[in-house]
């Protein structure tokens, strides 16, 4: 199967679409799961193949955290073979995604020692503004160097995984980076930060957690905002939501990072195991939009109670046409039949138009302009 670039016939726009596939919390090398993954790669591609016949080809493949189970080397040799397999696939169905990543809190190696000083200060003392300035102002700070360790397995894996990935540029903490793709004359920019760097020990972490408008900065050249204002568009890529952060990095990612609302057009991410689609609107401003992806499969419980874990993926849809753009969502899920087996389908817990796979199309306001090319003058017949 082939595809190409759609226009719009009844308009003098052309119309570009960006497609990418969100993908979260694998968890490779979970103990039993090299058993039943083949079969559920196969329902996942039979499914993947019907949506891209309706909807369209791949332009990116991201990957939200979580993708290995503890952060060995050879989980993520199992993570390449996994992708080699995916890239394959998707060769077949006639065209072959970028691939992104952020690091999730599975992906890294823990401290041997949790009672060690310096994991103890990043632990129970990282509002202590000395701890913090330390860490982000000297990369060769103890807690700093902690943090590096800790997910040096990931960042080998990164920088020598070979399936295709865009240029990035790499951030201040391990994982965080901003990339450029580019079709047809529009920019799409990616963020990836690292959201997972304070969990480095067990227990529940939820509001323990940090974002750092430095992290933004540190991965866009040293300005943000800047960066930002080069694209049509921007996506945001963490591995936590925002409720598992402090109320100082929550005040940072909503006033700093992701404001105005409009920088980020979707900010996607996964931890929680179920899907989620917010749009938050306030004080007359453009929405917030976030995707909370589900587990694309794993364990069937999660967390201490052992709650409920939801299985897919989904398919997001950017279209622009002209100086407008709107984003589309197709939420699939994993749904155990009573034959015994499982099939993949559109997530019914979304609110979608009936007889459609994806939810109605919202606008999303651009960055940038698409500049109209100047009307040529008249020309004049001698008389």
């Amino acid at each position: 199967m082939s595809y190409s670039t759609e226009f719009n016939q009844t308009s003098d726009h052309r119309e570009v679409i960006f497609r990418w596939l969100h993908l979260t919390d694998l968890h490779l090398g979970m103990k039993g799961l090299e058993n039943i993954w083949p079969n559920v790669e196969e329902t996942f591609f039979n499914d993947l193949e019907y949506l891209c016949q309706q909807v369209g080809p791949l332009d990116l493949v991201m990957f939200t955290g979580d993708i290995t189970q503890r952060g060995s080397k050879s989980e993520f040799d199992q993570v390449d073979t996994l992708l080699d397999n995916f890239w394959d696939k998707f060769g077949q169905m006639g065209f072959e995604p970028k691939f992104l990543a952020v690091p999730g809190n599975h992906d890294l190696v823990r401290p041997k020692n949790q009672k060690h000083p310096t994991l103890k200060s990043l632990k129970d003392l990282w509002d202590d503004s000395d701890i913090q300035g330390d860490f982000w102002d000297d990369i060769e700070s103890p807690q700093r160097q902690l943090v590096i360790k800790a997910f040096e397995n990931y960042v080998e894996w990164w920088d020598n995984t070979t399936v295709p990935k865009p240029d990035i540029s790499k951030g201040i903490l391990p994982g965080d980076f901003s990339a450029t793709i580019e079709k047809d004359g529009f920019r799409l920019g990616i963020l990836g930060l690292n959201s997972a760097f304070l969990q480095l020990m067990g227990g529940n972490r939820q509001g323990k957690l940090a974002l750092d408008l430095r992290q933004f900065n540190g991965a866009c050249h040293k300005n943000g905002p800047s960066w930002a204002k080069d694209h049509h568009a921007c996506l945001l890529l963490t591995h936590h939501p925002q409720d598992w952060l402090t109320d100082e990095a929550q005040a940072q990612l909503i006033g700093e990072i992701h404001s105005p609302p409009e920088r980020f057009a979707l900010h996607l991410f996964g931890h929680m195991h179920e899907a989620n689609l917010r749009s938050l609107a306030q004080g007359g401003a453009n929405a917030r939009r976030r995707l909370q992806g589900c587990s694309l499969f794993g364990m069937e419980g999660w967390g201490d109670q052992n709650q409920e874990r939801f299985h897919g993926y989904s398919l997001c849809e950017l279209k622009i046409e002209g100086n407008t753009a709107s984003l589309r969502i197709y939420p699939r899920k994993a749904e155990k039949k009573q034959h015994g087996g499982w099939e993949i389908d559109k997530d019914v817990t979304f609110t979608l138009p009936r007889g459609q796979e994806g939810t109605e199309p919202v606008a999303v306001t651009l960055l940038r302009q698409q500049r109209n090319k100047p009307d040529l003058p008249e020309k004049k017949t001698a008389r």
